[in-house]
């Protein structure tokens, strides 16, 4: 329910409520979340309707959140969590990374009978420890420690995350099965443009993984090239952190370079409708939510050439590598051409793209469940 507390949702943020709306239909399922003790306790159906409606117009339920919290602290719901992870056939699924690392809290649920089947977005505190604050590394290696050693299977948003996190885990000896369940791209509405002129738009978090200075420097370069004709330039997305010298840069020039903060879905939609392109030049991915929603939504898209963006774009995108500054200067130029061969071409093939979706990402995830149940 974190996603009460932030603006538009993280890919993570829609996984869980792609969950919990699936689980608001399972008469038999339990919701459940940590209390101020550390100990998992059931939620009320109707908060969690309650939170998921608010979310779906833009409102963020702080008190409702706040007035549950305390109730959950008082012991509420804890009663039921245990009684759901005692009946026969129980599966316990954190679909988010909070709280992986508390192995007493998930013993407490396991202990029960029930099986522990997590879902792994990336391993990118460990396989990119600087891109992160000190924290995060030595925490996210408690959490897949915990993993490796308490789940019963594990369920990876791509192929690359499940390739890295297994690898990690052989090292610390155990690698539970596993499975790729991609989420789905709930994006996907082709509007009408609400911008003029020509612009690009970046979608993500700000933060030094994401690799915005390349695009500031290529701007920079284009300004100088193009004068009042430089195409402009779109962040969207929440303030992360380490982002001084991007929000410098951006403060320093406002009419090419533009932040655009949180955005509703109909506001973002109508944004990337208009876009020459999205730019995505990340260092690293655990799956990469806005190139499918860009391609989901029709607009071409020129991102980093990592594998796992790959398995999200297919052959459609144009892959660059992080560090070719001239390579992501060329093909702006060309992208800002609505006409350029290159940028028709993208569309040509992003014509036979389809986009994940989520009745698949629950097949794939109950597969593995049923694999488990018949082991």
């Amino acid at each position: 329910m974190a996603v009460a507390f932030r603006g538009r949702p993280s890919g993570m943020d829609r996984i869980e409520i792609a969950h919990a709306r699936r689980a608001l239909g399972d008469p038999a399922a339990t919701l459940v979340c940590r209390n101020l003790w550390g100990r998992y306790a059931a939620l009320p159906r109707g908060m969690v309707a309650q939170v998921l409606a608010a979310g779906a117009e833009g409102r963020r339920p702080r008190r409702l959140i706040a007035r549950h919290a305390l109730r959950l602290a008082l012991g509420a719901g804890r009663a039921e969590a245990v009684a759901a992870a005692s009946r026969p056939g129980a599966v316990f699924s954190i679909v988010s990374h909070q709280g992986l690392e508390d192995m007493r809290a998930i013993e407490s649920l396991t202990r029960h009978g029930a099986a522990f089947v997590p879902l792994i977005h990336d391993i990118i505190p460990i396989t990119h420890p600087e891109y992160n604050r000190p924290v995060q590394p030595p925490r996210h290696a408690g959490r897949m420690l915990a993993v490796s050693r308490l789940a019963a299977g594990v369920a990876y948003v791509s192929a690359e995350s499940r390739r890295q996190a297994e690898s990690w885990m052989q090292a610390q000896g155990r690698v539970p099965p596993g499975a790729v369940a991609p989420p789905g791209i709930d994006l996907r509405t082709r509007a009408s443009p609400d911008e003029s002129g020509a612009y690009f738009l970046t979608i993500c978090t700000l933060e030094p993984r994401k690799n915005h200075m390349l695009l500031l420097e290529v701007w920079r370069e284009l300004h100088a090239r193009l004068g009042t004709e430089t195409p402009r330039l779109i962040f969207v997305g929440r303030q992360g952190w380490e982002v001084e010298p991007v929000r410098r840069f951006i403060e320093a020039h406002p009419h090419y370079v533009d932040w655009r903060g949180h955005m509703g879905e109909a506001e973002l939609a109508s944004l990337l409708a208009g876009a020459r392109a999205l730019l995505f030049p990340s260092f690293a991915e655990g799956f990469g939510l806005p190139v499918g929603e860009a391609l989901a939504s029709g607009v071409p898209v020129i991102a980093s050439d990592l594998a796992v963006l790959r398995e999200v774009g297919g052959d459609v995108p144009d892959y660059l590598d992080t560090l070719d500054g001239l390579g992501w200067l060329q093909a702006v130029e060309d992208y800002a051409d609505p006409a350029h061969p290159r940028r028709l071409a993208q569309l040509d093939r992003l014509a036979g793209w389809r986009a994940p979706d989520w009745a698949t990402h629950f097949a794939r995830f109950d597969g593995l469940i049923s694999a488990l149940a018949a082991d």
